[in-house]
């Protein structure tokens, strides 16, 4: 269930908010497993979440896109401190080597930045390296939990049909997800690929013919997304595009339809301030 973080620590939450001390909500374990509990005294940096779609993908000679079904999909959401006390670095050391082995037992992180209890494993088979950085005091960078993509608050929300004063808009079948209007919605370019076919048969010579296409692909920034819109976009790619398997119509400020696909295996998405997420959605035209 989607719980939004306390006032308490909304209002305190500055540039430098990390290093306040924090609490989760009663009931509520920062770190939680049947074996072992705790809290963590102070906020990690705002977290980057990263999906991957494991597929292979091809072009036809003719510019068609061949993509495979995904056999694995990842969430990943990745943690760092610049300051960790001793007893933080310890707890957190002592979970990870005893009690979850690595990313062998699921657990729950209950997420300050967002308010919202995660089921996640550990990513990584190692524990980061944590130098001493003062006397107690410790950085720890790049945690990384892997997210259960089964999670409830993952689903992507849409409706029946298209209309103009939507703005920017992506479309598969008859779901509509509507997204505020991008930082550079226009950014796009031409990209030419060169490729060589080859004709022969048995006893017969082979003959080469050259061609080239023409794809153009456009980057989506967003510095200014809300939470429910990050969901809303991993929903859409990972339930309805399957990564870059599903072409899907991208309908810019202007109205003006498109056909898309998602240019790259992953996406990332980078947290900045309080309920405020940065994008860059590598996209590409499918013929």
């Amino acid at each position: 269930m989607l719980r939004q973080r306390n006032t308490s620590i909304q209002s305190g939450y500055v540039d430098a908010g990390y290093f306040a001390l924090w609490a989760p909500p009663v009931g509520t374990r920062t770190v939680n497993h049947a074996l072992m509990s705790f809290d963590l005294g102070r906020m990690p940096l705002y977290p980057e979440f990263t999906i991957e779609f494991n597929q292979w993908q091809r072009e036809s000679g003719g510019g068609a896109q061949f993509v495979g079904e995904p056999y694995a999909v990842r969430l990943y959401q990745t943690l760092s401190w610049p300051s960790i006390s001793t007893i933080d670095r310890d707890n957190l050391e002592t979970f990870f080597r005893t009690i979850a082995r690595a990313q062998s037992e699921p657990w729950e992180y209950y997420n300050p930045e967002q308010g919202i209890v995660w089921p996640v494993r550990f990513a990584d088979a190692d524990f980061p390296v944590t130098p001493e950085i003062a006397y107690g005091r410790y950085s720890l960078n790049g945690l990384r939990l892997m997210i259960d993509i089964n999670y409830s608050g993952l689903v992507a929300s849409g409706v029946a049909a298209y209309t103009a004063d939507m703005g920017t808009a992506f479309a598969i079948g008859d779901v509509v997800m509507r997204f505020p209007a991008p930082c550079r919605p226009g950014t796009g370019y031409g990209l030419i690929t060169l490729h060589a076919l080859e004709d022969s048969s048995a006893g017969a010579p082979v003959v080469y013919r050259a061609g080239k296409t023409t794809r153009n692909k456009w980057a989506l920034s967003w510095s200014n997304l809300d939470f429910y819109h990050c969901n809303w976009l991993h929903g859409f790619f990972i339930t309805y595009c399957r990564g870059q398997l599903r072409p899907f119509i991208w309908f810019d400020t202007d109205g003006t339809p498109r056909i898309m696909r998602l240019a790259e295996n992953k996406i990332t998405i980078k947290q900045t301030g309080w309920n405020r997420f940065s994008c860059d959605l590598p996209l590409t035209e499918d013929i």
